[in-house]
């Protein structure tokens, strides 16, 4: 889950998750304390859709490829280069985030145990954790043999989905092709993701110490249905 070579066309590519995440995050505008955590923050699109000041936020991911694109667009804020579940900062924090798609790239139950853990113990009193997670329906159901293709004068992306019942895995084979003068390089990696369904989290949420949970579908702000593709979770820490 290295997002080395998605790194180079990320944001053009993915920016219309934060266009429409940041319609759900309008109480953190107007909140009085705006510190705010991002676990795996890649690039750190949150900072310039939710428009977060350098003294509020920290921001912490894996990939090297991401952080070097966010330190370069946001000299002045505070990035840290490891994985969430080693993650301890003497800070607390008012928000945290964990957003699009993060959690799903943990294969382990036992890591998203420990990343509402880690999200807990870092919350002020009365903080708020907002995460989402794509769905076991869309895993199964709208991954096989997907294909999804952007480009623009300087690059092509490519992404291929499918899901393995066996493993229980969704694999994401990306393939990019950078343009530099009249050659273009070939870039491939491949991403390993999973889901549990929504009661599964929740149970993993409470046992951590969150009591109060809200859900709903990410697409269309509503209740979530059998049929939601994306889960957008805001847990306070009371």
């Amino acid at each position: 889950m290295s997002y080395q070579f998605l790194s180079l066309v990320y944001d053009e590519c993915k920016k219309d998750f934060w266009i429409k995440n940041s319609q759900f995050f309008n109480f953190y505008r107007s909140a009085k304390d705006k510190s705010l955590l991002d676990l795996g923050c890649g690039t750190g699109l949150s900072i310039q859709y939710l428009q977060i000041d350098s003294n509020d936020y920290v921001g912490v991911d894996s990939s090297t490829g991401m952080l070097n694109n966010a330190k370069k667009k946001f000299p002045k804020y505070t990035f840290y280069n490891q994985s969430i579940l080693h993650f301890n900062h003497p800070k607390r924090f008012k928000f945290i985030i964990c957003s699009f798609d993060t959690l799903n790239h943990f294969l382990h139950i036992s890591e998203w145990t420990k990343i509402f853990d880690i999200s807990f113990s870092h919350l002020k009193p009365n903080g708020t954790l907002i995460f989402d997670i794509f769905t076991l329906y869309d895993i199964t159901s709208n991954w096989p043999n997907q294909l999804n293709l952007v480009e623009s004068e300087k690059w092509v992306y490519i992404q291929r989905s499918t899901y393995n019942s066996l493993k229980k895995l969704g694999i994401i084979d990306n393939t990019i092709f950078v343009k530099d003068f009249d050659k273009w390089t070939r870039y491939d990696e491949q991403i390993k993701n999973i889901s549990i369904n929504s009661e599964k989290v929740e149970d993993l949420l409470q046992k951590a110490g969150f009591r109060e949970i809200k859900k709903i579908d990410f697409n269309t702000g509503r209740e979530i249905t059998e049929t939601t593709e994306r889960i957008l979770f805001f847990c306070t820490k009371c």
